[in-house]
């Protein structure tokens, strides 16, 4: 079972986005059953800091990761992804123009501490290392 997914996100329930959970903010989402991208897509993960100084995780998409990210985003401009990890909503932005092989994931929350970035850098890299016959 995958740590991490990627879904399609809104603050009103429809058929397709049936799974409602929690979001970072304590507001109520709806998401997609189907995730757009799963930890297995993802070959990296690096620490960053964000625009505004806030402490981030990159994470870099496989071909077959990015070549979905971008064509779902561009289907979904305006409309909200959700970050899930442990099947935690852990941040939420809105779709601004169509994203490509690098997600950041912007931390220094209550939700999503600078801490715990770092682990999950750790375990995504891990898993990708063991996937590869690495250690």
């Amino acid at each position: 079972m995958s740590r991490l997914s990627v879904h399609v996100a809104s603050t009103e329930g429809s058929g397709e986005l049936s799974i409602e959970k929690v979001g970072p903010d304590g507001q109520s989402l709806f998401l997609a059953t189907t995730p757009i991208i799963t930890e297995a897509d993802i070959v990296g993960a690096s620490l960053s800091t964000a625009a505004d100084g806030r402490p981030a995780l990159v994470l870099d998409a496989s071909e077959g990761g990015a070549a979905r990210l971008r064509e779902e985003s561009e289907t979904y401009v305006g409309r909200y992804l959700a970050f899930v990890w442990d099947g935690q909503v852990v941040y939420c932005p809105r779709v601004q123009t169509p994203l490509g092989a690098k997600l950041m994931i912007v931390g220094g929350t209550d939700v999503l501490p600078s801490g715990a970035l770092g682990e999950i850098a750790d375990r995504i890299n891990a898993a990708g290392s063991e996937g590869k016959g690495g250690a």
